[in-house]
């Protein structure tokens, strides 16, 4: 056979092509190039800046939730295409899906309850179980109800309605999955699963009340992957993203059950525990040190090995909650700059947590 030569089909990404592609109202298109939105679905946001975080965006006040369409060009660079889905929009659409369940629900139910008061001479045991279902439905539960295998017009209702029951129970858990999905997303860090600093305004009163009723100490170690930045400048910031993923996998695997582990943002992470003595604490501290070094990271081809420092202190009880936990941070924090001054790849605690908690505080 003689090769003749080479077809090729091309296609503009101009405002035309993006107005003819189904992407629904609460889905935005963005050609993105050199950080700015060269062309989008949504024509007020072209020419702003476009840099996402964790692949989510906030233009004029609305969040987005982003995914990277990737296109692979024959010659030179393309932008790069985006496709967002406005969050609020999302929430907003769920609530209003599960309101229209319920009214569908509740009109459902004045049906048969009308139904039932017409007939109810003939099949009272039937009707009566139908009347107390539809009670139960319009106090916004969805019971099961067994399907009968009688041929009579009742018996065929109350099938039907069990399967409507059914069928709403399906569309329930949808609406509570995505629900309790988007409630996550506030609480935790999207990259590592761990908490987000958000989170640790939440957690640490909690915390607080309980070690001033045991007397034991609420203590802090804040950890820092040590030369993080090389890591990102070498090897590129999908593999440190790997990194960071890998290490909260390896956190998470080797602190304990009562222990509660937050991202304070880029390589920075805190573990909160209640403890009685510092020791316990600082042994936590230096097998989380040790088990660092020791992990290797594949990513790329390449093989990526890094070191933590950790810096210690203890909340101060006497304190109001918000200046204890910044306070806590605070002194934390100057140990952990100790450690990075002395050689990083260590453990340092403040110079003012005692080794025992104060049981009279």
């Amino acid at each position: 056979q003689r090769y003749l030569g080479t077809v090729a089909i091309s296609r503009t990404l101009d405002r035309r092509w993006l107005a003819e592609q189904p992407h629904g109202q609460s889905g935005v298109l963005f050609v993105v190039h050199q950080g700015r939105i060269l062309e989008s679905s949504l024509t007020g946001l072209i020419g702003r800046p476009f840099a996402p975080r964790n692949n989510r965006l906030i233009l004029e006040g609305r969040r987005f939730r982003l995914a990277r369409l990737h296109l692979t060009p024959a010659i030179g660079e393309l932008p790069r295409l985006w496709f967002g889905l406005d969050e609020t929009v999302l929430l907003s659409r769920l609530n209003r899906h599960r309101e229209t369940i319920f009214l569908i629900a509740g009109l459902s139910a004045i049906v048969v309850l009308i139904f039932g008061f017409l007939i109810i001479r003939h099949f009272t045991r039937p009707l009566t179980e139908l009347s107390n279902i539809t009670r139960e439905v319009a106090a916004g539960h969805l019971p099961e109800l067994r399907k009968s295998r009688r041929r009579d017009e009742i018996a065929q209702l109350a099938n039907h309605f069990a399967d409507m029951l059914q069928a709403l129970r399906r569309k329930d858990a949808e609406v509570k999955r995505a629900r309790d999905e988007l409630q996550k997303t506030a609480i935790t860090d999207s990259l590592t699963g761990l908490y987000n600093r958000r989170q640790l305004g939440e957690v640490f009163p909690k915390l607080l009340a309980e070690a001033r009723r045991s007397g034991h100490g609420l203590w802090g170690v804040l950890i820092d992957l040590d030369k993080f930045k090389p890591i990102n400048d070498t090897h590129g910031h999908i593999c440190g993203d790997v990194v960071l993923e890998q290490f909260a996998a390896r956190l998470r695997e080797h602190s304990r059950a009562n222990d509660y582990l937050f991202r304070m943002g880029g390589e920075e992470f805190l573990v909160l525990t209640v403890a009685r003595d510092r020791e316990g604490v600082l042994a936590l501290a230096e097998k989380l040190r040790a088990t660092m070094a020791t992990l290797r990271v594949t990513c790329n081809d390449s093989t990526i090995g890094f070191t933590i420092s950790c810096g210690v202190s203890r909340a101060r009880v006497e304190l109001d909650d918000p200046d204890s936990l910044r306070d806590m941070l605070t002194r934390a924090d100057l140990a952990l700059y100790r450690a990075k001054q002395s050689g990083r790849n260590q453990v340092q605690v403040d110079d003012e947590a005692p080794a025992v908690a104060d049981t009279a505080s």
